[in-house]
């Protein structure tokens, strides 16, 4: 018998290093698998953000389009305030110059009635001239009159008009 326990011992040894190598294997192969998992994992992570970087560049190209047009947008808007600023400046010196003109066209018109007022208490010192004397002074103050009138007519038509 002992014997034959010499010879298992070989075999015995065989196994247990068959056995030994079938674990290490085994746990190898258990490595490689987790690896592999967590490869596959990394790989899913890497292709999802790749995937995000993408939807990232996408949107920071359309961001980049909003903001030319809004700074396009922002230029026109800037360009039309100007031209406003510009037409409310000159409407504003208009309104000045019609309010300077009108001031003159009323100084006119009262001018006109203080002569007409003049011609008309100036009756006094004609009683004194001769008969034809008269007559040819009303005359020339009837003239007047008509045309301080028509100047005073043109006057007060220019104010309605402005």
């Amino acid at each position: 018998m002992a014997i034959h326990r010499v010879a298992a011992l070989p075999i015995l040894a065989l196994g247990l290093c068959l056995g030994l190598g079938a674990c290490t294997i085994n746990a190898l192969q258990q490595d490689a698998q987790a690896r592999q998992a967590r490869i596959a994992g990394k790989e899913s992570l890497l292709a999802g953000d790749t995937a995000r970087q993408d939807s990232l560049r996408v949107e920071t190209r359309q961001l980049e389009t909003e903001l030319r047009q809004w700074e396009s947008s922002l230029d026109e808007l800037q360009s039309e305030l100007d031209r406003l600023r510009q037409q409310t400046a000159a409407a504003g010196e208009q309104t000045r110059q019609q309010s300077l003109a009108k001031q003159q066209l009323q100084q006119q018109v009262k001018q006109y009635q203080q002569q007409a007022d003049a011609l008309r208490q100036d009756g006094d010192t004609s009683a004194r001239l001769p008969v034809e004397a008269q007559r040819a002074e009303l005359e020339a103050k009837r003239k007047q009159l008509k045309h301080l009138q028509g100047e005073v007519r043109k006057a007060l038509e220019l104010l309605l008009n402005s």
